[in-house]
């Protein structure tokens, strides 16, 4: 078989004269150029947006719906304010109705009482401000109340209560038991303690001015920085094992206090000085201290 030797075409590609022309290169001035005109152009979009934007927000019905949002808010937060205490309120007139309630023993009382006492979210910072110092729930006055056996028919239960800085001013807390409790800082003027249970009770920097607290047991209670008077009432009281810390002794203390009370390094642990005084005061029983 011949080979055909007949000569073929040329490409396209091949031809000189359809080579596509090489562009030119832009000049950087170029660039610079087309930049800065893409820059205007988007800033010219943008300042429109912009002035959509603001006549939108000008417009009286877009502010007229930011109103309504607003004064909703404010209805709405008022409501629940108004909500909050009145659900606080009822709580309140349950816990008094609680304690006031004549029965012995516990049945509440301890808890409906440090409720009662207790202050709840209260607010710092500036004094200037009109908020300074304010709580949402405050302190409740315990002034007056009867806790008494005579009216609830039995010793109320009232161990490790936390009454602190309480108003108890009057109260009549006649045979009630407040082993351990916590009666810092409370306010005890004229109150009856008369044959109350105070065993380890905490009475530091409380006020016991005209208080009466025959037959009280203050057996190992805590008298630091303690307001007394020398002619209060404490016939009959037990005070054996009552202390203080050195630097912070009771003020204005009876004979029968002063003769009997022990004092405590601020540094001494409660078993060091437990220990302490089982050496010192043999004639008093602090084993019972010690095991507590």
């Amino acid at each position: 078989m011949k080979r055909d030797n007949t000569p073929r075409p040329k490409r396209l590609a091949d031809r000189p004269d359809t080579q596509p022309a090489p562009q030119p290169k832009p000049s950087h001035a170029e660039i610079l150029a087309a930049l800065r005109e893409h820059r205007r152009i988007e800033a010219a979009e943008m300042g429109f947006l912009r002035r959509q934007a603001k006549r939108l927000r000008e417009s009286w019905f877009v502010v007229g719906l930011e109103a309504v949002g607003l004064i909703g808010l404010l209805v709405a937060s008022g409501l629940f304010v108004v909500e909050l205490r009145e659900r606080q309120d009822e709580r309140i007139a349950r816990a008094w109705q609680l304690v006031t309630t004549p029965a012995p023993g516990n049945s509440g009382k301890r808890e409906a009482l440090e409720y009662l006492n207790s202050e709840t979210l209260c607010l710092s910072g500036d004094w200037s401000s009109p908020f300074y110092g304010h709580c949402w729930k405050s302190r409740t006055s315990l002034r007056g109340i009867d806790l008494s056996t005579d009216t609830h028919g039995d010793a109320v239960f009232l161990a490790e209560v936390d009454l602190s800085g309480a108003d108890l001013l009057g109260a009549n807390l006649s045979g009630a038991s407040l082993w351990g409790a916590n009666l810092s800082d409370a306010r005890l003027w004229s109150a009856n303690l008369s044959g109350a249970d105070l065993t380890l009770t905490n009475l530091s920097g409380a006020t016991l001015w005209s208080a009466n607290l025959s037959g009280a047991d203050l057996t190992f209670a805590n008298l630091s920085g303690t307001l007394l008077e020398n002619e209060m009432m404490i016939d009959k009281t037990r005070i054996e094992g009552a202390w203080a810390y050195k630097d912070t002794p009771p003020s204005e203390m009876p004979e029968q206090i002063e003769n009997t009370i022990a004092y405590r390094n601020t540094k001494e642990t409660w078993e060091s000085f437990a220990e302490r005084m089982l050496l010192e005061r043999p004639d008093l029983d602090f084993e019972a201290a010690l095991a507590w």
